[in-house]
C-alpha cells in the first residue's frame, strides 16, 4: 500500500499534458552582453572612430575628475556610492582599452535627411570601414546598423540601404562581424518585422551567410506597446522576428511625443517610460532578449573653449565649464543607476563625454555589494542549496538566482573578474 490514488499511468498521462517544455525561471545568460550602445551617424563612421571616442572621454575624465574624490565630490555621491581607487582605475582602463562595447552605424536620426545618392554612398563606405576595422582588430565586440523605418515613406529606402550595406560588407570581408545586428526603428506592426526577417533570409541565402544577423526593435510608438485591439503588442513583435530578436530598445522621445508629452516633461523618469520599460521586460523575460534603456540628452560638455590665440579662460568660465560637465554627468549617472536597479543593464550613449559615467555607474553598482553577495552565495552552497541565513538575510533558490545574475553581469561587464570573485567565495 503506497498511499497514492493516482496510478503510474494516470500520472504519466497528466504530465504529458505539459508537452516537451514548461515554464521556468530563467537566469540571465552567462554570455557577455554589452552594457551600452553608442549611436553615430553613418557619415561619421571610420575604422578608428572608437579609439577617438575613447580618447575624448578619457581626456574629459582626467580634466574634471582626475581622482576618485574629486569625481565623487563633483557628482555629490554619498558614502557607499563613492568610487574607490580600484573602481576609478577600472574606468580609466576601460576607456583606454575598450571605450565602446557596441556601435550602431545610424542611417536614421543620426544620419538625417539626405539625397538617395548620398545615402547609397554612405552605406557602401561605412560597410567598407566596418570590414577594415574588423581586419585591424579594432572593432567593438558588438556592432550593427540602424536602418530607416519600414513605414510607407521610407520602407523602400530602408531595404535598399540594408542591401547595399550587407552586400558590400560581405563582398569586402567574406562575412559579417560576430554579434552583428540590424536595428529597426519605429516598429508598429508584426508585418514590418516579418518583412525585415524575409529580407535577411534572402540576403543570407544569396551571400551564403549562416543565419547570423540579429534584429533589434526600437519600441517607440504606442502601437508597439498596445495593439489596436488593446492587447500587449511587444510579444507579437518578438514572435514575428522568428528567433532573430536580440534586444528591445526604448525610444524615449518618439514615444512620449506620440502620447502628447511636452518637451520640458520628457525624461527617462517619466511614468510613461517606466511603464514601457516594464512591459518590455515582461515580454522579454525568459527569451534571452535584452531590454535597453533610451538616451540621456543632457550632454556633459564644457560651454567655453580657449580662443585660438591661446588666451586662457577666466575663472568664471572655468567654473561654468565644470558645472556644465558635472551637471551632464549627474544626469547620466542618475539615469544609468535607476536602470540598473530596475534590472536593465544596457542603455544608449550618443556622445563620448557620456562614456565615463556609463562605466563609473555600472562598475560602482556591481562592486559595492560584491563581498556580501559572495558571502550569501557561499553560505547557500555550503548548505547544499537549502534555504540559509547570512547575518540577518534569508536566502532561498529565488533570491540566490538574483545573486547569481548579479555576479554573472558583474564579471561580464568588467566590474570584477573570476579571480577576484574566487577570492571572495
Amino acid at each position: 500500500m503506497t498511499g497514492l490514488s493516482l496510478s503510474q499511468a494516470q500520472t504519466a498521462k497528466l504530465l504529458a499534458e505539459f508537452g516537451p517544455t514548461g515554464d521556468s525561471i530563467a537566469a540571465i545568460t552567462e554570455q557577455r552582453r554589452p552594457i551600452h550602445t553608442f549611436y553615430g551617424g553613418a557619415h561619421l563612421f571610420k575604422p578608428e572612430i572608437c579609439a577617438k571616442l575613447g580618447k575624448v572621454a578619457l581626456d574629459l575624465l582626467k580634466a574634471y575628475g582626475p581622482d576618485p574624490d574629486t569625481l565623487a565630490d563633483g557628482l555629490e555621491l554619498r558614502e557607499g556610492y563613492r568610487p574607490d581607487q580600484k573602481t576609478y582605475d577600472l574606468v580609466l582602463g576601460k576607456l583606454a582599452k575598450e571605450p565602446i562595447e557596441d556601435y550602431r552605424i545610424d542611417f536614421e536620426d543620426g544620419f538625417g535627411s539626405r539625397s538617395p545618392e548620398d545615402e547609397d554612398q554612405a552605406a557602401i563606405s561605412s560597410a567598407e570601414c566596418l570590414i577594415q576595422a574588423a581586419g585591424k582588430g579594432i572593432l567593438p565586440p558588438f556592432c550593427g546598423l540602424r536602418i530607416r523605418a519600414l513605414g510607407s515613406d521610407t520602407r523602400e529606402r530602408a531595404l535598399r540601404t540594408l542591401d547595399l550595406f550587407i552586400t558590400k560588407a560581405v563582398s569586402s570581408g567574406g562575412k559579417l562581424p560576430d554579434n552583428f545586428v540590424v536595428t529597426l526603428p519605429k516598429a508598429t506592426s508584426s508585418k514590418e518585422i516579418e518583412v525585415l526577417v524575409k529580407a535577411l533570409d534572402i540576403l543570407e541565402q544569396t551571400l551564403k551567410l549562416n543565419r547570423s544577423i540579429g534584429v533589434e526593435l526600437l519600441i517607440e510608438t504606442p502601437r508597439a506597446i498596445f495593439g489596436g485591439d488593446g492587447r500587449i503588442a511587444v510579444s507579437d513583435l518578438i514572435e514575428a522576428g522568428k528567433g532573430r530578436v536580440k534586444s528591445l530598445h526604448l525610444g524615449l522621445y518618439d514615444l512620449t511625443s506620440a502620447l502628447g508629452v511636452s518637451s520640458q516633461s520628457q525624461s527617462l523618469n517619466h511614468h510613461i517610460c517606466t511603464f514601457a520599460r516594464t512591459v518590455m521586460q515582461f515580454a522579454a523575460a525568459g527569451r534571452g532578449i535584452n531590454v535597453v534603456d533610451s538616451i540621456t540628452n543632457t550632454i556633459p560638455a564644457p560651454l567655453h573653449k580657449e580662443k585660438d590665440n591661446g588666451t586662457p579662460l577666466s575663472p568664471q568660465r572655468i567654473e561654468e565649464n565644470r558645472r556644465a560637465v558635472f551637471h551632464g554627468w549627474k544626469c547620466s549617472f542618475s539615469n544609468i543607476w535607476r536602470a540598473l536597479e530596475s534590472g536593465i543593464y544596457q542603455g544608449w550613449d550618443i556622445h563620448p563625454a557620456q562614456l565615463p559615467m556609463r562605466y563609473l555607474a555600472t562598475f560602482i553598482y556591481f562592486r559595492r555589494d560584491l563581498r556580501e553577495s559572495a558571502a550569501r552565495l557561499a553560505e547557500f552552497e555550503k548548505r547544499s542549496s537549502q534555504a540559509s541565513l547570512t547575518g540577518t538575510i534569508f536566502d532561498d533558490q529565488a533570491s540566490i538566482l538574483g545573486i547569481r545574475n548579479y555576479l554573472n553581469v558583474a564579471i561580464n561587464c568588467g566590474a570584477t573578474s573570476s579571480d577576484e570573485l574566487s577570492c571572495l567565495l
